[in-house]
């Protein structure tokens, strides 16, 4: 799968060409959509509502396959390196 419980996403493979790289968090994982569409799919939350749609205006499910994650650089508790501190 391409992403888990918490991560945000965007969405790189959808019909409607406003709506290919929207941003969405991921919710959970919905046993009952991905029985209907064949494949893992997730309940997401959209940060805007997203043009177009049938279903989904601000929170709806989306297929793993559409999603990529958005990672970003790993934040530690206390950041020490390349700091100078000034008077």
């Amino acid at each position: 799968m391409n992403c888990k419980p918490g991560d945000l996403a965007y969405l790189a493979v959808s019909e409607s060409a406003a709506n290919m790289g929207a941003v969405l968090e991921v919710l959970r994982l919905n046993p009952t959509a991905s029985g209907v569409f064949g494949c893992p799919t997730w309940d997401v939350r959209a940060c805007r509502p997203l043009e177009n749609a049938v279903v989904m205006d601000i929170e709806g499910n989306c297929e793993d396959y559409r999603l990529r994650p958005i990672s970003g650089v790993p934040v530690e508790d206390e950041v020490t390196d390349d700091l100078e501190i000034t008077a």
